[in-house]
């Protein structure tokens, strides 16, 4: 058994890990307990890594080798590699030929390596002359990237984790480390323990689990942000609370921004987002007195139309207070993916260059222009909204799209897939199959991805980390670098003859040296590590040459990185999201984070256990608006914004607040989909998101759209499920996919199983009238219920129908495969006690003839699966509550070290803790006196 020492791919923290591997296969994962970043532990993402690399993922669920349609609409046809780098060279030199440069363009991910990142650069911009390179990482940084440059000179955050257990105070806003980066809030957690005295204050509109843990909880409106903080602030400076000293040897700007806060009273502040003006004066004290302070943020404030003036204005009270460039205190913009600064730091973005510089600045341009050895560089391009909306406008006639899923992850799906219809060549370069995207593409390129990639990311802390190969990629896979490399060479043939190769790499190594050059001299500088250094151990940035390691926070002397060395208060007004909710769309929607899944699901979908602690997609509402509106929980609504609309079912959410609405955004059209009235797909949630930007940042509204919501009609419902052998699998998900999509809602999921020997698959779909034959007929067969064997109930009368296929002994039998179709009536649909029998493989042999009686008044309740809590250990909700009822005399401290001692729930990544608390809570208030 061999161990390989690498980095995950999930969230910005960085977390070190230990990759197990018999030579060709990962067999297992574990924290690196020497890496900084996480001191040993993982998520339940991350601890689960090797689970999306089992042979099953790599034989059926990986893109082993080149694809591509021979025209539009055309199944895929695989080809060789050589085939598919002449296809792509042909119609990008075809297209450069027939409509200029600027007729192409990138779409990257923060998931690729700093190398990748590099290589994409130099090709689009240095060898094809587009200015049109952006990056997925514009959907979560660019407000944060914009912030940090114009308040402090540069996209540096100037803060490190240390600085969690040096913090008196600590000021989230806008994120929900406890479930968005849970290792981080271990950290917080174990702080807090270590200094009770330490203060936490959360502004989310939601009761998050963070909140949960907090000494004040700041439930603001959605969008009010930027109130808030001006409001804080009018309260530093009216009570004497703000750092005179700081501001005068350090700062400009603070008097147009004490002017602008004049108004902005606490009271002013506390209509505006709809929380006590106690609360904002008490925030204000424990923010400004306490020895240190440290904001963390996140999507909240990046994801919205004036994303840039959130992250200033929050920036401000740092800077007003003099809470920065010390330890303990300071804005920490988390990052959302595990190598988004490593992206900014490479230039890879429409708005950057390399070594954080400036496309719209000539002696930037010529700068990098001198070090790749160019004529001259492309000015700034599209951003990725902008990127798309000029695809659809016919302007971009190619799009090359790498290691992301923009059919489910941009904002306003209609327009983005017009946009990927229109263009004339779509290349995708992926590493899982079955994406929403790969339906668009013209060629699939496989690539590489975590455990067979070697090279370099950045973490949220400016920590430069090595990520190593474990085993060979499947199949025909290549690194991603390469991808670029090989077919850019093609290019050049063209468009460089005769001259010196700018793409001349043959490892990940020549490229990375390339980078470091770039920041020699900027406030990035690299120019003292050094891939033998970054073997050793994870390094910080800057670490110029001559530097033995590099610097843990920033600004410490009060030298900024301005022109005249001063940070900048931005006076910014407080302006309303985009969308104003209105009598028609009267809920602001929210597209929250799930515990246990990462972004559109390409990876972490793969594995099934995930689905466990929140299986399936859901609308929150809080209860009073169900109660309202005379919704139900539990049934079908339609969620409609000015964009588009959606089918989902309702659940009640006591951690909303009134007129708000949840809906996670992970679910795409890979798991929740259907048709409308006038037959148009419906693409998941970003159905419903809005492609308004802020203007510095051009980052989209994601996180505020003005919706309605309204029951649906439709009560013929069906669902169908089937336990297959994994070589199996993939078809039966492709199959039930197409079949969702068919319907007015559908969705498929896969069932977290046990073992790995059998995977299932579930589809639930809903009709205004019994569903069409041949759909069921399509469905029947997809199920391998055709077949002789399978047992079956038919009401022709009442539309009722039932199919079963049983497996194992008669007296171990168990439902293999399931179909029910029939209107649901009363809240309950005939036959539905079933579906937990499918899904739990439980013994059915005593029900006997009742398998397939029609349903009658004394029908079996339909109980769900108890929800499972903690996934390391499999510990579901109704076991937790049986062991707490157990030490019911205990007092809750012990009470939940008793828990943890017996079924060892929250012990290992801790993701599970905010839940355990609250179980343990609830058993107090439920407990007679």
């Amino acid at each position: 058994m061999t161990e390989t020492r690498s980095t995950c791919p999930y969230c910005g923290v960085g977390c070190g890990v230990i990759i197990a591997s018999d030579g060709e296969r990962i067999t297992g994962v574990r924290g690196d307990p020497e890496h900084p970043a996480n001191r040993g532990r993982l998520c339940s993402k991350g601890s689960t890594l090797h689970l999306t690399a089992s042979p099953v993922v790599l034989q059926t669920q990986r893109l082993r080798q080149p694809q591509g349609r021979a025209e539009r609409g055309a199944a895929l046809q695989s080809l060789g590699w050589d085939e598919a780098e002449a296809r792509v060279a042909q119609q990008l030199l075809r297209i450069r030929a027939e409509h200029g440069p600027q007729a192409i363009g990138f779409y990257l991910s923060g998931q690729l390596l700093t190398e990748d990142y590099q290589a994409f650069n130099k090709l689009a911009r240095g060898v094809i002359g587009t200015p049109h390179i952006d990056s997925n990482s514009r959907l979560c940084m660019s407000s944060a990237v914009a912030g940090y440059k114009q308040s402090l000179g540069a996209d540096a955050p100037p803060t490190c984790y240390e600085d969690l257990e040096l913090a008196d105070c600590l000021f989230i806003a806008g994120a929900n480390p406890a479930w968005a980066h849970p290792v981080l809030f271990r950290r917080i957690e174990a702080a807090r323990a270590a200094r009770p005295a330490s203060k936490l204050i959360v502004v989310d509109p939601r009761r998050s689990e963070s909140a949960e843990l907090a000494d004040l909880h700041l439930a603001i409106r959605p969008g009010s942000d930027v109130a808030l903080f001006h409001g804080l602030l009018h309260a530093c400076i009216w009570e004497g609370w703000v750092n005179e000293g700081f501001i005068a040897r350090h700062t400009r700007g603070f008097e147009a921004l004490k002017a602008l806060v004049r108004e902005h009273t606490p009271r002013r502040a506390a209509h505006a987002c709809g929380v006590p003006e106690s609360q904002i004066l008490q925030a204000a004290q424990w923010f400004a007195r306490a020895g240190a302070t440290l904001s963390l943020y996140c999507m909240g404030l990046n994801q919205s139309s004036q994303g840039t003036a959130k992250n200033s204005a929050l920036i401000n009270l740092h800077l007003a207070t003099g809470q920065i460039g010390r330890p303990g205190a300071g804005p920490f913009s988390l990052t959302g993916q595990p190598n988004a600064m490593g992206g900014r730091e490479t230039g890879g973005m429409a708005t950057l260059l390399p070594g954080h510089r400036d496309p719209a600045d000539p002696a930037d341009r010529e700068a990098v222009a001198r070090l790749w050895g160019v004529p001259a560089l492309p000015g700034p391009g599209h951003t990725a909204v902008a990127l798309f909306e000029a695809a659809a406008r016919g302007e971009i006639k190619a799009l090359w799209i790498v290691c992301t899923n923009p059919a489910h992850s941009m904002p306003d799906q209609a327009l983005v897939r017009e946009a990927l219809r229109r263009c004339e060549l779509v290349v995708l370069q992926e590493a899982f199959a079955g994406t929403a995207t790969a339906a668009f593409a013209d060629v699939l390129l496989p690539a590489s991805t975590w455990g067979e990639k070697e090279g370099t990311v950045t973490n949220s802390e400016r920590r430069i980390s090595r990520v190593r190969a474990a085993v060979a990629p499947p199949g025909e896979a290549r690194a991603d670098w390469r991808i670029a490399r090989d077919i850019g060479r093609r290019l050049e043939a063209r468009l460089r003859p005769g001259q010196a190769s700018l793409l001349a790499w043959e490892s990940p190594e020549a490229l990375w040296r390339e980078h470091r050059e770039a920041t020699r001299g900027r406030d990035l500088d690299i120019t003292g590590l050094s891939y033998a250094l970054l073997e050793q151990a994870p390094r910080q940035w800057p670490c110029p040459q001559g530097r033995g390691s590099g610097q843990a926070r920033l600004y410490e002397d009060g030298v900024f990185a301005t022109a005249d060395g001063r940070a900048r208060f931005i006076a910014v007004p407080d302006v309303a999201p985009a969308e104003a909710l209105d009598a028609r769309h009267p809920f602001a929607l929210n597209s929250g984070r799930l515990r246990d899944q990462w972004h559109g699901m390409s990876r972490s979908g793969r594995v099934a256990a995930l689905f466990g602690h929140v299986g399936a997609p859901r609308l929150g509402l809080a209860p009073q608006d169900i109660a309202r509106r005379g919704l139900k929980a539990g049934e079908l609504v339609r969620v409609r914004s000015r964009r588009g609309e959606l089918v989902v079912p309702l659940e009640e959410d006591a951690t909303l607040g009134p007129q708000q609405a949840s809906l996670p955004m992970h679910w795409g059209s890979e798991y929740l989909s259907g048709v409308d009235a006038r037959g148009q797909v419906l693409p998941g949630v970003n159905a419903l998101t809005q492609p308004v930007a802020c203007a510095q940042s051009r980052q989209p509204e994601l996180k505020f759209a003005a919706v309605a919501v309204e029951p649906v009609a439709l009560p013929w419902r069906v669902f169908g499920g089937a336990w297959v052998v994994a070589a199996r699998a993939e078809a039966l998900r492709d199959a039930l996919r197409g079949l969702m999509a068919q319907a007015p809602y559908g969705c498929v999921l896969p069932v977290p199983a046990e073992d790995g020997a059998l995977q299932g698959w579930q589809i639930e779909a809903a009709f205004d009238a019994p569903p069409a034959p041949e759909w069921l007929a399509t469905l029947v067969a997809a199920l391998g219920l055709q077949a002789v064997g399978a047992l079956r109930y038919a009401d022709p009368r009442r539309g009722q129908r039932r199919l079963l296929r049983l497996s194992g002994g008669e007296a171990q039998a168990w439902l293999q495969a399931l179909l029910r179709v029939g209107e649901r009536r009363g809240g309950r649909c005939d036959g539905d006690w079933l579906d937990a029998l499918w899904l739990e493989r439980a013994p059915v042999a005593p029900l006997g003839s009742r398998l397939l009686a029609p349903d009658l008044a004394d029908a079996p309740p339909a109980s769900p699966a108890s929800p499972q809590v903690c996934q390391c250990f499999a510990v579901r909700e109704d076991r937790i509550r049986a062991c707490l009822s157990s030490h019911a005399a205990l007092a809750p401290a012990p009470r939940l070290q008793a828990l943890q001692r017996e079924l060892r729930c929250g012990t290992q990544c801790g993701s599970c803790l905010p839940a355990l608390r609250r179980l343990n809570q609830a058993l107090d208030a439920t407990s007679p006196p």
